[in-house]
């Protein structure tokens, strides 16, 4: 393990977890100055006052922001900073938007002490790390999903993407063309579209095609 000082950000509203990941990254690296932020706004202050900052380990989910778009702001901050996200989320669109908003490497919060080593010795030699098993599903998800998104994105329209919104929130033909200023033939054949797009049979099937593809939430 390299033995130059090192500094580092852990990020975690988890006090017990923010001290047992302290107390590990002190371990292995034998020169290191840590600096724990438990939200966003903290760690922002951080990073902005401290910007030679070797290593960030980050949550997703912090009380005050959503952490992929703290993800991109650290990084945005602090470029030549090793970003791992630490997560008890496996969730596959998370792990693969953060890899492409800069992270290197993602642990699960459930992750031993050899975890976090093989993570740190992957991204020191200049690849990324992410579990084995996790590695593979997500390869499969690109192949599958994210190519199935980049199908249907390319295809729906901004006004079936608001019309979408408005059967999710359980509107009819009628109150969607009411709320749009349409007529109810322009929302039957919207609708109709946006069925043949996602290869759904039914609005509820239509509306789980389109939370599994990230359309809507």
């Amino acid at each position: 393990m390299d033995t130059r000082k090192q500094r580092i950000l852990i990020v975690d509203d988890h006090p017990l977890y923010l001290d047992g990941v302290n107390a590990l990254l002190q371990e292995m690296f034998e020169e290191a100055d840590i600096f724990q932020a438990c939200c966003g706004n903290e760690a922002i202050t951080i990073a902005e006052d401290k910007s030679d900052i070797n290593w960030v380990f980050l949550d997703y989910f912090l009380p005050d922001t959503d952490g992929l778009a703290l993800l991109q702001k650290i990084h945005n901050q602090l470029q030549s900073a090793s970003i791992v996200v630490v997560s008890g989320c496996e969730k596959l669109a998370l792990i693969s938007e953060a890899f492409s908003l800069g992270a290197k490497g993602f642990i699960a919060k459930s992750g031993v002490h050899s975890e976090y080593l093989r993570c740190i010795e992957k991204i020191r030699s200049g690849t990324t790390y992410l579990a084995p098993d996790l590695e593979l599903r997500l390869q499969h998800y690109r192949k599958t999903v994210e190519a199935e998104q980049t199908r249907v994105k390319s295809q729906i329209s901004k006004r079936q993407t608001e019309v979408l919104l408005l059967i999710s929130a359980g509107y009819n033909n009628t109150e969607i063309a009411k709320s749009l200023g349409i007529s109810r033939h322009t929302v039957k054949d919207h609708v109709s579209s946006i069925m043949q797009i996602l290869n759904a049979d039914n609005r509820v099937h239509c509306i789980a095609e389109a939370r599994q593809l990230g359309l809507i939430h």
